[in-house]
Order: C-alpha cells, then sequence, then structure tokens
C-alpha cells in the first residue's frame, strides 16, 4: 500500500539512523537546545511538537523544564516507536500519539505552545495550510507557535540539490518549492498568525515565532 506521506529523509529504512544523520548534518543535539531556548518556556504551560520524530527536541525540552507538560503528534509510526523507546528509557513523561499535521486529535485552545521543526517542507502545499489552520486551532489565545524549516533560499547549493531531487524524482523536490520560494510567511498571516520573530537562518532552516 502506498504512503500518503515522505518518510524522514524520504526512505523507511534510514528511520532508525535518523538522529544520527541529523547530527551529521549540523540539525543535532545542539540546534535543540537552541529551539528550546526559543521557545521560552514556563512553567505549568502544554507545549505540542508537531511531526515529533524521535522525540529528541521534546526529550531535550523536558529535561530542561520538567514542569512543562508536552505532547508530541506524527504520522509516522515508525519514528514513533523510536520516541517512546527513548523517554521510556529516560523516565520521562511525554505522551505521543500518532497523527497528521492536518488533523489534529484535540480540542480547541489546548495548547499554550507548539512547535514544528523540519516537516513542513514534506507537506504539499494544501496540506501546509491545512496543518497551519490546525495548529491555530489548538493554541490557546496569545498562544506561540514557533516553526523551524526551510525558508527562502537561493544560494547554489539548495538550487543544485533542488535540481538533483527533480532528477531521481525525490518527492520533496515537489513539496519544497513553495518554502524555497518564501510563501510560508505568507500561509502564516492569512491564519491569523502575528509573525513576532525571525531568528538568523542556519544552514538554510529559517525560524519564525508567531503568536495567535
Amino acid at each position: 500500500m502506498r504512503k500518503n506521506y515522505i518518510p524522514a529523509f524520504n526512505f523507511d529504512f534510514l528511520t532508525p539512523f535518523y538522529d544520527l544523520l541529523l547530527e551529521l548534518i549540523g540539525y543535532g543535539y545542539t540546534q535543540r537546545i537552541k529551539v528550546v531556548k526559543l521557545l521560552k518556556l514556563r512553567g505549568g504551560e502544554k507545549l505540542l511538537d508537531v511531526g515529533c520524530g524521535t522525540g529528541t527536541l521534546l526529550q531535550v525540552a523536558k529535561q530542561l523544564h520538567p514542569e512543562v507538560n508536552m505532547f508530541g503528534v506524527d504520522i509516522d509510526n515508525n519514528v514513533l516507536s523510536l520516541a517512546r523507546k527513548k523517554v521510556n528509557k529516560n523516565k520521562l513523561q511525554i505522551a505521543f500519539t500518532q497523527a497528521s499535521a492536518n488533523n489534529l486529535p484535540f480540542k480547541d485552545r489546548t495548547f499554550d505552545i507548539v512547535v514544528s521543526t523540519l516537516i513542513f517542507h514534506h507537506l504539499p502545499t494544501q496540506v501546509k495550510i491545512q496543518a497551519i489552520s490546525e495548529i491555530y486551532r489548538v493554541l490557546k489565545p496569545k498562544g506561540r507557535f514557533l516553526l523551524a524549516d526551510f525558508g527562502r533560499n537561493n544560494s547554489f547549493s539548495i538550487k543544485l540539490w533542488s535540481a538533483l531531487a527533480h532528477l531521481i524524482k525525490l518527492p520533496e523536490a515537489i513539496t519544497i518549492e513553495d518554502n524555497l520560494s518564501g510563501f510560508i510567511p505568507n500561509y502564516l498571516e492569512k491564519a491569523g498568525f502575528k509573525i513576532m520573530e525571525v531568528a538568523p537562518v542556519y544552514k538554510g532552516i529559517q525560524f519564525l515565532l508567531c503568536t495567535k
């Protein structure tokens, strides 16, 4: 049966090596700490990670802020299995649920903070727009949303990667196009978000901190 999502790094066989690969390309533990600092977490808040993958960001956040209630969703049950093993091993209280970004299984105005890192470039345009609307829905009034993903980029390396991705017909070659064209901030604002901060781009990744 054909899957309706793109696995981490495009292929299922790479899932067990996801954390290692992120570390090798410079998006590992150190960058997770930077993301957590951008969130400015406070005691008693509820945090949702959309597209949580193997749960590394939530694990780092929980270790730094044990008083925050944390939840993660991902459509890929294989990465969720890895996430659960990691948090159980470290005896951390984090709840994981299998769900798609554009159909979140939570009531309106549930979370103080939502974060999403490196999944939006995997999503088709319409799913991106639906996911942003869902995130807006589950956020409390004045809630915060941090989106970290590829932004507008005209560098030679990105153009070369895009050409190769199209050549070998990676699905990501299509879904990343509106990221690289700089459309994501427009999608956020149309959903009702106010972009409060744009953190410096790191290796093509743009950090957008928004409020509801």
